[in-house]
């Protein structure tokens, strides 16, 4: 499932972006085999105030759509601004950045991003309880997550997969190890 997020700013345009995010995700997102249209899903969910999501079974195409971006966990900020100017070479444009979990859930809660990249080992709120956070939290429990460690041990990564993160990557990392991660889990950057 792919999702797109609408952000409707006059209530009286709701009915007409929520059409036009439903045509996106169908004609932009629709595998070439799917001549018939009528058998792509989308679901409709009412996040909150003028925000819409729009889920369906078509192509990879959340990563360049809406202005919610990426958020970016870490509290060093020598980490942060490595994957902030990986993302910006990759082709991402609309990044947030955040020093710890708590200062994240509060981004993240402000507007739903189409991905979180978090460190795991953080003062206030690590990366494995900004994940559970994330994950019980009702219309946001899909947001697709990738955690950064710097050693992967067995125990840590089974926990962050019961825990349904999407994926992981081990520091330091290539930005081409970056990319990778991210288009395993929301497609190629179009």
């Amino acid at each position: 499932m792919n999702r797109i997020i609408v952000v409707v700013r006059r209530t009286a345009w709701s009915k007409l972006a929520i059409i036009l995010g439903v045509a996106l995700l169908v004609c932009c997102g629709a595998r070439a085999q799917d001549k018939d249209f009528s058998k792509v899903e989308i679901k409709v969910t009412k996040v909150s105030g003028n925000i819409y999501m729009l889920e369906g079974d078509g192509g990879n195409i959340a990563a360049s759509v809406g202005e919610d971006g990426i958020v970016i966990v870490d509290d060093q900020p020598s980490i942060r601004a490595l994957v902030y100017s990986s993302l910006q070479h990759i082709g991402y444009r609309n990044l947030v950045e955040c020093g710890d979990g708590e200062e994240a859930l509060s981004e993240i809660t402000a507007r739903i991003p189409n991905l979180i990249i978090s460190d795991l080992n953080m003062p206030k709120l690590d990366g494995l309880g900004l994940l559970r956070a994330v994950r019980t939290k009702p219309g946001y429990e899909k947001i697709p997550f990738i955690l950064l460690t710097s050693r992967a041990e067995t125990a840590i990564v089974k926990q962050a997969l019961e825990l349904k993160v999407n994926n992981y990557l081990v520091k330091p990392f290539a930005v081409d190890a970056l990319k990778r991660k991210i288009e395993a889990v929301i497609g190629p950057f179009v």
